[in-house]
């Protein structure tokens, strides 16, 4: 009988403490939309608009949410170099990318290249002295640069009758899409993603 009062009340501590936890989770997330209801609102005036300009929660202060599409594109993407005309060669040459400006800035005693590919921008820098970042092993930062293609094989081609090696050609496992590896003159890796 003793056994018997000491089981029930176990199970209802048990039920007690899951009733609390399922309150606690619902109470989290009715907070957590409230706080997206509050954003939105700020946002856009009206909550019944949120879905036009959804919020992403990035604080709990609703004043440093953002509204997705606030950035438009990647303008540019900046790289330092060792040796600039060995580089510049690669980039413009053999990659194809079109050169918009050059110029030496004296005061830096560096170079720089503004190169056009598609709607976004490469800068190459020369600096004296430059120091090397690791690529391998992989590293916190930018881990490659990608460039869509429309098909891999003859970039490929290419890139080999000049001595570049490539990796051998893989499969995105989630967009079944093939891309490779390979990286420029001061080691950094590049990716060719044939992009549908």
């Amino acid at each position: 009988m003793n056994f018997g009062r000491r089981k029930s009340r176990l199970e209802a501590s048990r039920n007690a403490d899951l009733v609390a936890l399922w309150r606690q989770h619902h109470a989290a997330n009715w907070a957590q939309m409230k706080i997206r209801m509050d954003e939105a609102t700020l946002a856009n005036g009206d909550f019944k608009q949120s879905a036009v300009y959804p919020m992403v929660t990035l604080a709990s202060n609703p004043s440093l949410a953002r509204v997705r599409g606030m950035l438009n594109a990647i303008h540019h993407v900046a790289l330092i170099c060792t040796d600039y005309d060995r580089s510049r060669r690669f980039y413009v040459e053999l990659l194809g990318l079109d050169l918009i400006r050059e110029v030496y800035r004296e005061e830096r005693q560096s170079w720089k290249a503004d190169l056009r590919i598609g709607s976004a921008q490469l800068e190459l820098f020369s600096f004296p002295a430059p120091v090397m970042r690791p690529s391998h092993p992989e590293a916190t930062g930018l881990r490659h640069l990608a460039f869509a293609v429309a098909n891999l094989d003859p970039v490929i081609m290419r890139l080999e009758a000049a001595g570049v090696a490539v990796e051998p050609i893989r499969i995105d496992p989630y967009t079944d899409q093939r891309f490779t590896f390979f990286s420029d003159p001061d080691g950094l890796p590049l990716e060719l993603y044939e992009a549908p």
